[in-house]
């Protein structure tokens, strides 16, 4: 998708060590080294982290669009599946530890975003059913945050009732999960609160002016005709004293 009529970036980023992906169970219990990912159920319902790193997008840059990319570990579903995502609300998420509760303690974003996947099958597919709704609104409010930098990590967490079961890191390194978002950039105006630039065409509001344009004083100025001063209501050359119709 499109913003502003600028093409989006799209940047990927694939889990790319151990303690950045874990699952933690109801009791607080936290795994690092899982070969795959429950979303959720797992002998009991679980609370699944994911961390992205290097994505480098930009502090406010508009997010068009983002998701996650899961490639199908086991078939073993359990039905119904309703999972709900989350973000880390961090302006730089730290990898996950083995402490009790790391995963659910962490601060979550106020935006969410509910997600019913189909069943998975077979083994090593990652296609659309494996793929999450769009994100955009997640990713957003972390990348709004004043202390987010483009060299920030960002953490998802999923939560929820059934099961899906994804490669995890530690069982596939190349198919674990992966962050892919879309955004584009403010364009950098002359005249921000015009959002202009300098000698852009604009409308001072006054017919007695023409070639109204943005000056460099980031003021909407246009060059007075003989009917400055005396007015030009319909903007026709005639001027208000003379013209019946001002």
């Amino acid at each position: 998708s499109c913003g502003g009529g600028v093409l989006p970036t799209l940047v990927c980023s694939r889990v790319s060590a151990g303690n950045d992906d874990a699952e933690e169970d109801n009791s607080g219990s936290v795994s690092l080294t899982s070969s795959d990912l429950e979303l959720t159920d797992d002998s009991g319902v679980q609370t699944v982290g994911m961390r992205f790193n290097g994505l480098n997008i930009p502090q406010g840059a508009a997010i068009t669009g983002a998701s996650i990319q899961f490639t199908v570990d086991e078939t073993r579903n359990l039905d119904p599946c309703n999972l709900t995502l989350y973000g880390e609300a961090a302006d730089n998420a730290n990898a996950f530890s083995s402490s009790n509760g790391n995963i659910s303690s962490r601060p979550r974003t106020s935006a969410s975003v509910t997600w019913a996947p189909p069943a998975w099958t077979p083994v090593g597919n990652a296609g659309p059913a494996q793929q999450t709704p769009d994100i955009a609104s997640i990713v957003q409010e972390i990348v709004n945050r004043s202390g987010y930098t483009s060299a920030s990590s960002i953490a998802l967490l999923i939560d929820g009732t059934g099961r899906r079961t994804a490669e995890s890191y530690n069982g596939s390194a190349s198919q674990a999960p992966e962050l892919c978002v879309e955004y584009v950039l403010a364009p950098a105006y002359d005249c921000p609160t015009l959002s202009a630039n300098v000698g852009d065409s604009c409308d001072d509001g006054d017919n007695s002016t023409v070639n109204d344009a943005v000056d460099a004083n980031c003021n909407c100025a246009g060059t007075p005709t003989a009917c400055a001063g005396i007015g030009d209501n319909d903007g026709d050359g005639v001027c208000a004293n003379v013209d019946c119709d001002d």
